[in-house]
């Protein structure tokens, strides 16, 4: 019985654990879709009580007259055609994300296999060619000041983390967009290191 019992934590914790199983496309298509019907909904029902309160089947309290039907009747119009326009674009929007989160779980699965905290510390990203070219004592320097950086700043570990999981998911998975990765690696990084 007490299982059942309405527990704010848990719910805000399961709304989490979905956004996190869906990307941004998904949510804002969802959010788009109900919007769009709604415009439908307001737009053809008004449209319908307009037309018949114009014939005089129903009694209004407002006033009927030509200008007010007219000027009724084109914003509904526009509520209508606009909710139609929606739809299309939420259902656009809901393919890109179900590439985004068919994405999201093959990523998911890539870094509970590959990601460890071990594995993300010990990671040597790679360089560019310009950086490669330069001399060795000038990247020495870098490196001496990034190490004096991370002690001195603990977000520079955050971000470095996160920089080293991006590149290692870069490797493993290939093909990424690279708005869907950031937000991924965040996400998983509360997930790895914040336990």
């Amino acid at each position: 019985m007490n299982r059942y019992r309405f527990n704010k934590n848990n719910m805000i914790e399961g709304v989490c654990k979905v956004m996190e199983q869906q990307g941004k496309n998904s949510l804002k298509a969802a959010e788009d879709k109900w919007t769009s019907y709604l415009l439908i909904v307001v737009g053809a029902a008004g449209e319908a009580l307009n037309i018949l309160s114009f014939a005089g089947v129903i009694h209004l309290p407002i006033g009927q007259t030509l200008m007010q039907f007219v000027s009724l009747s084109i914003l509904l119009i526009v509520f209508f055609v606009f909710g139609i326009l929606s739809l299309k674009g939420a259902k656009e929007l809901e393919q890109k994300g179900a590439k985004e989160d068919e994405w999201i779980q093959r990523a998911r699965k890539f870094c509970e296999e590959n990601l460890t905290k071990e594995a993300v510390d010990a990671f040597e990203m790679d360089f560019d060619e310009t950086e490669l070219s330069q001399d060795t004592q000038k990247q020495d320097d870098e490196k001496q000041q990034e190490e004096d950086s991370t002690a001195l700043f603990p977000d520079a570990i955050y971000f470095e983390r996160v920089e080293k999981m991006k590149c290692m998911i870069r490797q493993g998975m290939g093909d990424v967009d690279e708005d869907v990765l950031d937000e991924f690696a965040d996400s998983y990084y509360a997930e790895l290191f914040d336990e």
